[in-house]
């Protein structure tokens, strides 16, 4: 029984292990040089000057989320022999993240955010 615990707990640990927030993902970054993102993520989406000699990089994604998948259905009237089909078209919304890291003038990242619309 004392294994059967164990390895529950274990492998709840475990599963928790890889379900860091995206704040938290980023936040490692912070110290490295920017080339170690700019590898990562491909070019920014956007890079801005921060006003102290730095800039700000930003990487967006965005795109469609469907909620409810398109489907139809068809019901077949036997005794007059006909059939009915019902389209759904699903229900999709739209998203968008943004991730920016802010890089000092020496290439070196000193701050981060993310947000999400």
């Amino acid at each position: 029984m004392r294994n059967i615990t164990f390895f529950l707990l274990l492998t709840g640990v475990l599963a928790f292990c890889g379900c860091a927030s995206p704040s938290e993902q980023m936040s490692v970054m912070v110290g490295r040089p920017v080339s170690d993102v700019i590898r990562e993520w491909g070019p920014p989406t956007q890079s801005v000057p921060d006003g102290q000699g730095g800039q700000i990089l930003s990487w967006t994604a965005q795109g469609t989320m469907p909620l409810i998948q398109p489907s139809s259905s068809t019901t077949y009237d036997p005794f007059l022999g006909t059939a009915h089909t019902t389209y759904s078209s699903g229900l999709a919304v739209p998203y968008a993240f943004i991730r920016m890291y802010w890089v000092d003038a020496n290439g070196i990242i000193y701050n981060y955010a993310f947000t999400e619309r």
